[in-house]
């Protein structure tokens, strides 16, 4: 008997300590009690749970397997066996372990909502729908399950049942953070970046040590009509002093011999058919492994055929999505790395507190990520002269890199369709096109876009975007037009197509007008691709002179405007003379293939050369 209560008695006093956060003292005497009573299945399952919460998610799943071992009927063992195989990136069988709990215990809530998310990771989302409906029959009031519910309607393209969801569990838990960054989030959708800046800040307010609603917020700021390349470094700045190390480490910098290769990584969640994947596809099957050895990162949710393409390219390829920031920054310093390229910058599922903490002697913001990152570990940005002109780099924290002609190569998909014949010498008016997301379809692009059609009265414009089957999008974008003058009879709006059905819609289009202030990027060298010259108006940020380089950079810099007035007479002067868009139409494609965009050898060559000049004249550690 005094065996039982002396272990009893030291469990709950390490309960307690455990639920203070106080890990060390909780674990010490966990390990108190598994001294005496190896067995002990307690003891080993809540130290298993303490170490879970320091990162050492392999030393807790042992401990959690000891513990099941032991008592295999305890629902809250299966249901944390769970936790930690989705924190190691084993939802199919955090799956299991989730049913299993839930099979000695069918009503335990915690493990029904970890259940909905474990199958919203294997995109299972008509499932997850069902599992968290299930914790709403049980619990109307179930914030968490109301959130969730709302990731399943917005990965599925329904906003507005998502926005119900996201404001009802604001309703019930108006401190909760992740609600008010995820009604950002379908407010940008929506395309009303202002009332996103409102919730962004509010989650803020709710929880200032949330660092992704930082980063949504700053990513939002680039497509207001009133920013600035100052106000962006300003805002940019605020994240490094809120979330990264006052003094970032420097490390050393181990230069390779002549006639050995320069080790680079890139980190993002995009090596598939998305901007990142078609601007890294070309330069990774360039590069001569002689020259540079390239790692992979992949923080990817999915992967796909493209995904397949880059890794056949790349030396070594980590999935690392199951790594937190700790582990993946020892994992980066591990391998020895020259130079560490960021390809996510801001967006969704970053990983810009390893870059702020220096992963890599020298670090470069590329593609993923269109500004700077603000953060004082962040060496580089690599971008080109139309970018970033000479004069412009006050406005970044970072040093500036320059490619010599575009800051990306493209590689278009194999099933790309052929260029057709002009449509407008089948119809009756121009068409114009802007596959833009909703995002960019805001009030100033609207505004001259509504110019150009009221100058050319048999126009029409085509929006197609996955997003914009959501009634509330459209709703908004007709409302614009209309109160700009234009009848929305005169839209075509279209929503989600496959890849290869919105390259077709090019066959129906003569004319792209490009967004502002976020300029078009991967958006705008598809249509020239496809054949369709893009009308653009060039900004000041670097968000909004995408469409300017890849333009100039094709032969085509006469269709860059100075100005909103130039732009409209630009686009209706091209409109009218439909001699050269039948010129251009024809030899577009052509011209794009020799142009600097589509020859990845060359801008391997030049990406080479650039990376082997940074690295033989950096100072060890960055800056």
């Amino acid at each position: 008997m005094n065996v039982t209560f002396t272990v009893e008695a030291a469990l709950a006093t390490a309960l307690e300590l455990h639920r203070a956060n106080r890990l060390g003292e909780a674990e010490a005497l966990y390990k108190q009690v598994l001294a005496r009573l190896p067995r002990q299945p307690d003891a080993l399952h809540l130290l298993g749970m303490a170490v879970f919460q320091r990162g050492q998610h392999q030393e807790a799943e042992e401990l959690l397997r000891r513990a099941i071992a032991e008592r295999g009927d305890v629902a809250e063992y299966h249901d944390h066996m769970g936790l930690i195989l989705s924190a190691l990136g084993r939802p199919e069988d955090a799956t299991q372990s989730f049913r299993r709990a839930l099979s000695l215990e069918p009503r335990r809530i915690p493990a029904l909502n970890a259940l909905g998310r474990a199958e919203i990771g294997l995109r299972h989302i008509d499932a997850a729908i069902a599992t968290f409906n299930r914790v709403l029959e049980l619990d109307p009031d179930n914030a968490d399950a109301l959130v969730n519910l709302g990731v399943c309607h917005y990965e599925q393209e329904r906003l507005g049942e998502a926005r119900r969801c996201f404001e009802r569990a604001a309703e019930l838990a108006p401190g909760n953070a992740a609600v008010w960054n995820n009604l950002g989030a379908i407010e940008m959708e929506q395309g009303d970046p202002d009332a996103s800046v409102t919730a962004y800040e509010r989650a803020l307010s709710c929880d200032p040590h949330f660092t992704q609603a930082y980063c949504n917020r700053l990513m939002n700021e680039l497509y207001r009509p009133s920013v600035t390349p100052e106000g962006l470094l300003e805002l940019a700045r605020g994240w490094d002093r809120a979330f990264a190390p006052e003094d970032p480490p420097r490390l050393p910098l181990r230069r390779p011999r002549p006639i050995e290769p320069i080790r680079i990584g890139f980190v993002s969640a995009d090596f598939c058919r998305a901007p990142v994947g078609y601007f890294l596809a070309g330069l990774f099957r360039h590069l001569d492994r002689r020259e540079v050895t390239t790692i992979v990162y992949s923080d990817a949710e999915r992967q796909d055929d493209l995904s397949a393409e880059l890794r056949g390219n790349a030396r070594l390829w980590r999935p690392v999505r199951a790594l937190s920031d700790e582990h993946l920054l020892r994992a980066i310093r591990a391998d020895g790395l020259h130079v560490l390229f960021n390809l996510s910058g801001q967006i969704r599922g970053n990983r810009m507190l390893v870059f702020a903490r220096r992963a890599a002697p020298i670090q470069v913001l590329w593609v993923g990520h269109a500004g700077t990152t603000g953060i004082k570990a962040m060496d580089y940005i690599l971008a080109d002269r139309f970018h970033i002109p000479e004069g412009d780099e006050a406005n970044f924290s970072e040093r500036v890199l320059r490619m010599p002609n575009d800051y990306v190569c493209y590689e278009p998909p194999p099933y790309a369709p052929a260029v057709g014949t002009l449509p407008t010498d089948r119809n009756s008016g121009v068409t114009f096109a802007a596959f833009h997301n909703a995002a960019k379809v805001g009030i100033a692009a609207i505004e001259l876009w509504a110019r150009v059609l009221a100058a050319l009265p048999k126009s029409r414009l085509m929006l197609a975007y996955k997003k914009l089957d959501d009634p509330v999008a459209r709703a908004r974008i007709e409302r614009r037009f209309s109160e700009a003058g234009i009848d929305p009879g005169r839209l075509i709006i279209e929503g989600s197509l496959p890849h290869v059905e919105l390259l077709r819609r090019y066959g129906e289009v003569d004319i792209a007008l490009d967004s502002f202030p976020y300029s078009g990027g991967l958006t705008t060298i598809e249509a020239l691709f496809m054949g369709v010259p893009v009308v653009t108006l060039p900004g000041r940020t670097f968000a909004g002179r995408h469409s300017l380089s890849h333009a100039s950079n094709a032969g085509l810099g006469d269709l860059a405007a100075s100005n909103a007035d130039d732009y409209v007479r630009i686009a209706v002067t091209l409109a009218e003379n439909t001699a050269r868009l039948r010129e251009l139409r024809r030899t577009l494609r052509a011209r794009l293939r020799s142009s600097p965009i589509l020859d990845t050898a060359r801008y391997a060559r030049d990406f080479t050369a650039l990376m082997r000049g940074v690295v033989e004249g950096a100072g060890d550690g960055g800056r």
